[in-house]
């Protein structure tokens, strides 16, 4: 596989979930990556989004979470009703 081939795409197929601007599309917490992180998850769609919620929602967790995404959030497989 060449570099060319690899995800994301340069003009990915929007999906109508994602059709309309919204306020948390280009949302960055901050300016720079932190150096070190306890818990990274790779992805916005459901399994990401869902893994933050529950986590955030153990008042037992204090890890400090980061998420990345390579668009806008739900904008993949998920956005495009990738078989969930």
């Amino acid at each position: 596989m060449t570099k060319d081939q690899m995800a994301p795409v340069a003009n990915p197929v929007p999906s109508f979930w994602n059709a309309e601007p919204r306020p948390l599309d280009d949302f960055r917490s901050t300016k720079d990556l932190p150096s070190e992180i306890d818990t990274l998850i790779i992805g916005s769609g459901i399994a990401g989004v869902g893994t933050a919620y529950h986590l955030l929602q153990d008042s037992s967790f204090k890890a400090s979470i980061a998420i990345l995404e390579a668009r806008k959030p739900v904008s993949g497989a998920t956005g495009r009703n990738g078989g969930h």
